[in-house]
This record gives C-alpha cells, sequence and structure tokens, in this order.
C-alpha cells in the first residue's frame, strides 16, 4: 500500500491547491497556517501559496475612535522567507490616519528590505464610518514618503475598500505620485489626484465614485483601460488632450459613464481586440476609429441608443454580446442590425419583463447563448429552438404562459431540436407548478445534447422514466434550487 508521505507530487499539489481558496486576509492566512504541518511534501509545496502575501492591519471594521487601535501582522513570519510577492495594508481610522500610518511605516522601515515586494503589491486603505475628515496635508504628504521609501519597488497598486474622504483621497494620490514613473497598472474605487504625470502604465481600472478627481495618464503605454462611474469627457481630463487621443497600444477598453454624454475627442484605436461598453458611452463609436476587426465586442443599452449606431460602419466581430433592457418594441430590429456582424458566436441578454415575445423577432443566425427576462409562451420557446441552430445556452426568466398544450406532450414521438442546446435555465418563473414542469420535461426530451438542466423553484422533474425513449436524458446533470 502506498503510503501518504509517498504519493507522487502532483497529487499533493492537485489535493493542496483544492483546499487553499486564496489568501485574501490575515484571517485566511491563519486558517492556512495549517496547510503547513501535515509533512514535509506539504510544506514544500503549500509555502510559496500561503506566504504568497503580507498583511498589515491597523484598526478594526468597527473602530470608533483612534485611540488604542492595534497593528496586527505576518511579517514576522514571512521575513525569512522569499516568496511574498504582495503586500496588503488595511488603514481603519476613525478622524485622523496619520499615527497608525506611521506605525505602519516604521514596521516596513525595518522589514521590508527582507521582503520581495517589488513585482506585484497591492495596498489597500480603508477608513471608518464618520463624515469627511479635516485633511493633515504635510503629514500625509510625509507619511506618504515614509512608505514609499520601505516599498521602492512598487509596480502595482490596487486601492480597494475605500469610502471617499479628502484625507483618503489625498493620502492615495501622494503614495501614487512618488511612483508614477514606474506604475504598470493601477486599480482604484475612490477619486485620487496628484500633480505627477504617470507615464509607464499599461493597465488602468477606475470604479469611480462620481467624484470629478483624475490623475493625469500617458496614452502610449496602456494595453488596457476599464472606466465605470466617472463623469462624461474623461478622456480629456486623463489624458489631457484637446484634439484627439492616440492609443498605439490599446487592446482592450470597458468604458461606461455615469450620466451625460461622452467627449467629443476624436479616439485612434489602431489595435484595439476588445470592446465593452455600455449606457450612453455607446455613443463612443462615433468618435473613435477602429481597426478593422475585434476578437469582442460588448454593449449593454437601451434600443433607444443602440439605434443611434445603425449606420455605424462597424467591424468585423468573432465574438459579440448585447444587453438590451428597457421597454422598446424595436429594441430587436434594432438589435439584429448589429448583430449581423457576428461571427463564432453571439451572447443575447433581454431584460424587460413587460414585453412579449414573438420567435420571428430572433433572426441572427449567429446566437449561441440566449438570457430572456421577459415575457415568453412555450410555443415562442420552440419556435426560437426551430430556428436558432448555434444556440448551446438558453436561460429563461419572468412570465412564462403555457400557450400550447401540444408543447407539453411526453410521447415517445417528440422530434428533437436542431439547436445543439448544452444547457437549460429556468430562473424564478411565473407560470403554474403543475404546467411548468410538464412543458421543462418536454423541452428536455427534445434537447439530444443537453448535459445540464438548471431550475429554481421546480425540484420535481423526474427523468428516468424517458431513458428508454429518449437515452440522452441519462447523462443530464439536474439542479434544482429552491
Amino acid at each position: 500500500m502506498v503510503s501518504f508521505s509517498t504519493l507522487p507530487d502532483d497529487i499533493h499539489i492537485l489535493t493542496i491547491n483544492r483546499l487553499f481558496n486564496g489568501c485574501s486576509s490575515l484571517g485566511h492566512f491563519k486558517q492556512h497556517l495549517c496547510l503547513l504541518a501535515i509533512n514535509h511534501a506539504w510544506r514544500q509545496i503549500a509555502l510559496p501559496l500561503v506566504y504568497s502575501k503580507a498583511f498589515i492591519v491597523y484598526g478594526t471594521h468597527k473602530t470608533e475612535s483612534d485611540t488604542d487601535n492595534e497593528l496586527t501582522t505576518n511579517i514576522d513570519l514571512l521575513q525569512h522567507y522569499d516568496f511574498t510577492k504582495t503586500i496588503n495594508i488595511q488603514l481603519h481610522y476613525y478622524d485622523n490616519p496619520i499615527p497608525g500610518l506611521q506605525q505602519i511605516a516604521a514596521l516596513l522601515g525595518c522589514n521590508a528590505h527582507r521582503l520581495e515586494l517589488d513585482l506585484k503589491p497591492t495596498v489597500h486603505f480603508s477608513q471608518g464610518s464618520r463624515a469627511d475628515a479635516e485633511p493633515l496635508e504635510k503629514d500625509l504628504a510625509d507619511v506618504a514618503f515614509k512608505l514609499a521609501t520601505a516599498l521602492p519597488g512598487i509596480t502595482e497598486v490596487n486601492y480597494g475598500s475605500v469610502n471617499y474622504n479628502r484625507s483618503a483621497s489625498a493620502l492615495l494620490g501622494y503614495i501614487a505620485g512618488h511612483y508614477a514613473n514606474q506604475l504598470r497598472a493601477i486599480t482604484s474605487v475612490i477619486s485620487f489626484t496628484t500633480d505627477k504625470l504617470f507615464t509607464q502604465l499599461k493597465e488602468v481600472n477606475f470604479y469611480m465614485d462620481y467624484n470629478d478627481i483624475l490623475p493625469k495618464i500617458v496614452p502610449d503605454t496602456l494595453e488596457s483601460l476599464s472606466i465605470a462611474n466617472v463623469p462624461p469627457n474623461i478622456f480629456s481630463k486623463l489624458f489631457q488632450f484637446e484634439t484627439d487621443v492616440v492609443f498605439p497600444k490599446l487592446a482592450r477598453l470597458y468604458i461606461h459613464y455615469a450620466s451625460g454624454d461622452s467627449d467629443q475627442i476624436p479616439l485612434a484605436l489602431p489595435n484595439l481586440k476588445v470592446l465593452k461598453v455600455s449606457g450612453k458611452c455607446c455613443r463612443i463609436f462615433h468618435q473613435a476609429a477602429l481597426p478593422a476587426h475585434l476578437e469582442c465586442l460588448s454593449l449593454i443599452s437601451t434600443g433607444e441608443i443602440i439605434q443611434q449606431l445603425q449606420n455605424f460602419n462597424f467591424p468585423t466581430v468573432d465574438n459579440i454580446a448585447v444587453n438590451i433592457y428597457g421597454a422598446d418594441d424595436q429594441a430587436f430590429a434594432r438589435t439584429n442590425h448589429l448583430l449581423r456582424h457576428g461571427g463564432k458566436c453571439v451572447d443575447m441578454f433581454y431584460n424587460n419583463p413587460a414585453a412579449t415575445l414573438t420567435a420571428d423577432q430572433f433572426t441572427c443566425k449567429h446566437i449561441t447563448k440566449l438570457l430572456l427576462d421577459a415575457c415568453v409562451n412555450v410555443s415562442t420557446i420552440v419556435g426560437i429552438l426551430a430556428q436558432l441552430s448555434r444556440l448551446q445556452i438558453l436561460t429563461l426568466g419572468g412570465i412564462i404562459d403555457v400557450d400550447d398544450q401540444g408543447a407539453l406532450e411526453l410521447t415517445s414521438s417528440l422530434e428533437p431540436f436542431t439547436s445543439p442546446i448544452k444547457q437549460l435555465a429556468l430562473i424564478y418563473i411565473d407560470c403554474p407548478h403543475g404546467l411548468m414542469v410538464k412543458a421543462t420535461t418536454s423541452l428536455v426530451l427534445r434537447m439530444p445534447q443537453l448535459k445540464r438542466l438548471i431550475a429554481h423553484q421546480i425540484d420535481d422533474i423526474k427523468l428516468d422514466s424517458y431513458v428508454s425513449e429518449y437515452p440522452h436524458v441519462a447523462g443530464v446533470k439536474c439542479i434544482f434550487k429552491k
């Protein structure tokens, strides 16, 4: 018999990876320490995972004052190893962040030189529930300098879990400013500014808080740009151009405006591969010079806004995803005009519970994934499955009307659908329970390639009795959710 300690390393690695579910907090780090105590083999494999991130936590989420806050960390355990690539700093304060920052800076000054923190350090700052604290400009600048001196190799920062106030914004601006000429990636959920110009950024992710406070970025090096919840005219504010903005290396762009219209500044995107836009930012197409081909195009908007794109000369696209919301009788006609550009696959999500759909509205033959949150009857579902010959995933929500009793036939002579459906999901359906069970069963029997059935609030669908006439149902995995 093979003993546990003599199992191949591949088996140990698979087991440890299954047990290790990430390390996003000091608590997770402590939980995973037990992986190091199993045996020598597990310790050698688990050490790089468990010791990959350093944590410094000052205060707690329940902080109600800035006195008697404690600093906890795992740096003392990590300092003798070279596995650490990321540092996570969590600062909780009520009025004044300076005492906590000074303790953190002192700790880093003693230990950071022993850690490799220059690859992908992540810095998180969060503050307590009290409203805006008076900014302590000079003290914040001084302590930011100390932090940057202790961590000289920072190339990536992540400002997460932050509630906006002036002191937090100023602190983050000072810290980012120290790394302006070396940062490769930055993620932030809080507005911040600095008088420094970011010259080397490759990846930017801004999920802002609607404040009109933004840093300045050179567009030449950007490869990925994701912006959400920001004011209009974002390009002129981020990149300080009054004419056109050229992004020679940008491959991925996601943008969502909080309100208002987009810039009127022309954008040159010669190497774009993935474009995801939502809301009124769909108007970006009228000012952007796109390449002749895109790998992926995602649109989330109303039919009215999509209408404005009908005359736009779209590039050819491998994969298109369209999410239409709001009441609009012409939404499908307008969307089908766009979907004609689809190549390998098209994902379509229609969200209008008040709308009643018919099968003839689905004229795009490229649809491979369809999600409908609307009023639809069973005969319409049958019609959709009959004409969408590439459909693989169908998700239905809203109201389903069993208008055709023939759709409830459960005989051995049901004609299979031509659609290669692999997954059928029924999410919070409004329909009499007994009729829904029969209709669902009838649909499943006609889907010879179905592999998965997901049903909410429908847990009594029995397929075993149909295996002899419809052998494929034996391989269908049923997932019933209350």
